[in-house]
């Protein structure tokens, strides 16, 4: 009987159970040994998982042994038993033996070879982790001197900070603000009014539109003389009963604008209800316009109308006014154009955006038109003080003839650079100062 193939065949199959066995050992051995790497990545974090999968990796190599055993012992039966059947196998047995013994030769070559890679590794690594101790004590002692020359700056700097703070103190000039609930000192356009008393040639002053005196009685309390207008009767007599104890005070019942004779004021009634408009008359106008939902013009009396200039000429208003309020609801440009070839120091107009609702229909003059037209009476410098609709903060800009989308507000014309120079300081200590930019080309073709 032939046994050489079968012999063969059953080499093969032990020598494959064998390579499959060693090599799912060194597979597992590799992914140990990788897994090793990470972690030893994070060796000063974690030392104690280093150790220990460099101890399950130790431990392994005794049952990879162990394993390769079991199969060359599963491989001398098989061989006894074919050599029971077969006497002249022998020889084949002394093969398969020396095999057995190369394999466990070359065993414990790689274990012995890669645990001395593993120390290797680990003596690298712990040399690595002092290293790192090293450094960081050396940062410390770093981190330490830094803050020691911190300190010692600080300190030399104590001596400059007494100093500076017994100046704030003591000498420093301060703002002090004040806080009330009256209208007139927390009312931008009078406390403009008020300041520029001081910087004016003269202390006369004009009230045209005075209403019921809320800016006369100001003006009178800083110390202009004034002379008010108001064309409404109910109003006009309010107001006299509130001021004329004033020597320097003097009421006319009239409007004033760019023709001499009557003109039918239009009334304004408040239809909301909670009254929010509080007094409905402050809307009454010679010139009908737009109005917000609750107002509604209602009705009309006829009222007197003069031209300053004509009064000038006849002397019922001096020639040397110093400022010049302005207040029509909508007239203010008919009131300019009756000054003829006047001129005053100081004219403050007001003015509205034209997308707020009092401007939405027939507004006889635009914030762009008053600037053109007081431009070309020679008043080359403004403060613009504004209001946005549906908001309470007011903010300023100077010289810029385009008014803020929504605004309204006044806006206050000067003849002299250093009167307006100083009204821009005040303005500057007081009020939010509001700047214009240039749209970037990519939006302003998409506008």
């Amino acid at each position: 009987m032939d046994v050489r193939k079968p012999v063969k065949q059953l080499l093969r199959m032990c020598g494959h159970a064998i390579v499959i066995t060693v090599h799912e050992r060194l597979d597992n051995v590799d992914r140990q040994l990788a897994h090793l790497v990470d972690q030893n990545l994070h060796l000063a974090q974690n030392q104690t998982a280093l150790l220990q999968s460099s101890v399950y990796l130790v431990e392994s190599l005794p049952q990879i042994q162990s394993e390769v055993q079991q199969v060359e012992m599963r491989l001398a039966s098989l061989v006894r038993d074919h050599c029971a059947a077969e006497p002249d196998l022998e020889a084949v047995t002394f093969q398969l033996e020396r095999t057995r013994r190369e394999l466990n030769h070359a065993f414990t070559n790689f274990a012995a070879t890669n645990a001395q890679v593993l120390a290797g590794q680990l003596d690298g690594f712990g040399h690595r982790l002092d290293d790192a101790v090293s450094n960081s004590q050396g940062l410390r002692e770093e981190i330490e001197s830094m803050r020691q020359r911190l300190v010692d700056a600080v300190n030399n700097l104590e001596p400059v900070a007494r100093e500076t703070r017994s100046f704030l103190a003591n000498e420093a000039v301060r703002q002090v603000v004040v806080e009330t609930s009256e209208y007139a000192p927390v009312n931008p356009e009078l406390g403009l009014m008020s300041f520029l008393y001081s910087h004016l040639p003269g202390r006369k002053a004009m009230d045209i539109g005075a209403h019921i005196g809320e800016v006369s009685s100001c003006l009178l309390k800083t110390g202009y003389e004034v002379y008010a207008f108001e064309p409404y009767p109910p109003n006009y007599s309010h107001l006299t009963k509130r001021l004329n104890g004033h020597k320097a005070f003097h009421a006319f019942k009239m409007a004033l604008g760019a023709v001499d004779g009557e003109l039918p004021l239009h009334l304004v009634t408040d239809s909301t209800n909670d009254h929010k408009f509080d007094d409905p008359t402050v809307f009454h106008s010679l010139a009908p316009h737009g109005m917000p939902d609750g107002l509604s013009f209602d009705g009309t009396t006829m009222v007197p109308v003069k031209r300053v200039a004509d009064l000038h000429r006849s002397g019922v208003v001096p020639a040397d006014i110093s400022l010049v309020k302005i207040d029509t609801e909508g007239y203010d440009l008919e009131v300019i154009r009756g000054m003829e070839g006047h001129r005053y120091p100081v004219v403050c107009v007001e003015f509205w955006d034209n997308q707020i609702p009092f401007a939405s229909n027939g507004l006889l003059y635009t914030f762009e038109s008053i600037v053109r037209e007081m431009g070309q009476r020679s008043y080359f410098w403004y403060i613009v003080l504004y209001r946005v609709w549906g908001l309470n903060q007011t903010a300023f800009f100077c010289n810029h003839d385009q008014s803020v989308p929504w605004s309204w507000g006044n806006l206050f014309f000067f003849r002299d650079h250093d009167t307006f120079q100083q009204a821009q300081q005040w303005c500057g200590a007081v009020l939010p100062r509001t700047y214009f930019k240039a749209v970037p080309a990519s939006q302003a073709t998409t506008q």
